[in-house]
């Protein structure tokens, strides 16, 4: 799409005719939170002339292994408040005023029952340049599109001005995550589109972000050349027990004994987040390091890699 901008040498003054029906974006009720660039400094954003917007490309989104490139999705937000200041003028002396430039627009919501382990990871967003497709809802993507139609960027966001702030309750307000920022000057809504729900072969309310997950050696299996134990959790929980992470299965991990992959014969989830690795079939080599960590481009990615010393 290729917008105009003002031309003294151009006499018309733009056509205003409509069609019968527009795409009016509603109230935002979610965000993706993309970086703007990626690694190699190569812009993030929708291919629009070969993305499936399906369920499988969302989800391969939400957890691509290059985190330069991973989206975030922001839940349910409340009291939203998105709205462009007055432009900024200058008065003269004869009472007139010529504008100096547009006004800054700016996003406001409030996001509720969450944690402060997940406020931590949203202000942790605001460390790189950042920026975001809105989520109406109805169910509408919004971004920026290409003056030649076939990508759709996320909206680039001030990253100077992102500023979420975790709000205690009181006997009368819940607790919530006020979540605040400028959308980048550079930005104008002339150039938003929005890709409407219909258009998208997804339930893009039930999607969800990769979960940060920590492995430690399991107490209970005595680490041998044919099993070991591995306690998997999420940092969130409390501060005497974190949150287990269940149901993994053998293909959710990787294991490695000077960088050779070691593959367990079965992974038995006992108790709840405890995994047993059986290596009877293949024994590990003795008195050697293995390191475990979890397959990248999952629903949880490991914080660190552990080192298990075998005897």
């Amino acid at each position: 799409m290729s917008i105009k901008v003002c031309d003294c040498e151009d006499n018309g003054l733009g056509n205003l005719g409509t069609p019968n029906c527009q795409n009016i974006a509603g109230i935002t009720s979610n965000l993706f939170l993309v970086p703007t660039n990626d690694s190699l400094g190569q812009p993030n954003y929708i291919d629009l002339l070969t993305a499936s917007l399906d369920s499988a490309y969302f989800t391969a989104a939400l957890q691509n292994a290059d985190a330069s490139k991973r989206w975030q999705f922001v839940p349910k937000l409340e009291n939203v408040t998105n709205e462009r200041a007055e432009s900024l003028t200058e008065e003269l002396g004869s009472g007139r005023s010529i504008k100096i430039r547009k006004g800054v627009k700016s996003f406001f919501g409030s996001i509720y029952k969450q944690s402060y382990t997940f406020y931590g990871k949203l202000e942790l967003a605001g460390c790189n340049d950042i920026s975001a497709f809105p989520i109406d809802l109805a169910g509408n993507l919004i971004g920026r599109l290409s003056p030649d139609k076939t990508k759709l960027y996320p909206v680039m966001i001030d990253k100077e001005t992102y500023d979420p702030i975790y709000i205690e309750p009181t006997d009368s307000t819940a607790a919530k995550i006020n979540l605040s920022f400028d959308w980048a000057d550079t930005e104008r809504d002339a150039c938003l589109k929005m890709i409407k729900a219909s258009e998208m072969d997804v339930s893009i309310f039930a999607l969800r972000s990769v979960i940060d997950a920590n492995l430690v050696e399991s107490p209970d299996t005595a680490p041998s050349t044919t099993a070991f134990g591995v306690i998997v959790s999420m940092d969130y929980g409390t501060a005497l027990k974190e949150k287990e992470i269940t149901g993994l299965v053998v293909a959710d991990f990787v294991v490695t004994s000077g960088g050779v992959p070691q593959v367990p014969l079965t992974v038995t989830e006992t108790p709840t987040g405890t995994y047993v690795f059986d290596f009877t079939g293949a024994p590990l080599p003795a008195a050697a390091a293995v390191t475990v960590t979890l397959v990248s481009g999952g629903k949880f990615e490991a914080n660190e890699v552990l080192t298990i010393a075998i005897p």
